[in-house]
């Protein structure tokens, strides 16, 4: 009875962590698929919520903006579940032509544009106004994104059907909403949902 006991907060402990470990400004309830007969309120949804979410295996990007005191804009940043980080792209200018790489992906793709770390971050930086979309270097459209926080979810399910499952997704910056203040372009997090 004893060991029962303890699987049981162990399990209850998991949950605890998955919800958690969402980010706090990542609205679940746009998730477009979700269990019958599970809400938003219940322990299981958030841990279905976690496990449904996936990074890219690995990133790459073709340029970031140095570390500036204790923050750095890596593309490490747009994998850490964590509104308050981004990455941000290296060049003087507004970072057209800059792009990022993605291995290990699938079809439904959530981009959090822009610096979310707080309004005044999301609006002094600038965002991504669109990207044109590579799949393993063959150029296969483009994706437009509003100029608002939160996620925006892009299904790609049309252009894995036409050009098959590649190894590799470039997103490359084609245009910009311009930072009030900085032209420093910035993307919060990007992951995928499934499996």
């Amino acid at each position: 009875m004893k060991h029962i006991s303890l699987l049981l907060l162990l399990i209850a402990g998991h949950i605890a962590i998955a919800q958690t470990h969402l980010a706090p400004d990542i609205n679940t309830n746009e998730i477009p698929v979700k269990p019958s007969g599970i809400s938003e309120d219940d322990p299981e949804y958030g841990l279905w919520m976690y496990n449904m979410m996936c990074f890219a295996a690995d990133m790459k990007a073709s340029s970031t903006l140095s570390s500036s005191g204790k923050n750095t804009y890596s593309v490490d940043m747009m994998a850490d579940d964590n509104p308050n980080t981004a990455w941000v792209e290296g060049k003087d200018d507004y970072g057209i032509g800059e792009t990022i790489s993605l291995k290990g992906v699938n079809s439904e793709m959530w981009i959090y544009n822009g610096y979310q770390k707080s309004e005044s971050s999301f609006y002094s930086n600038s965002r991504v106004k669109a990207f044109i979309v590579y799949f393993d270097d063959k150029k296969v459209g483009h994706i437009s994104l509003e100029d608002t926080p939160g996620g925006q979810h892009y299904d790609m399910s049309s252009w894995f059907d036409t050009h098959g499952y590649p190894d590799n997704i470039t997103l490359e910056v084609s245009e910009v909403y311009k930072g009030k203040k900085w032209k420093d372009t910035a993307i919060t997090e990007i992951f995928f949902v499934g499996g």
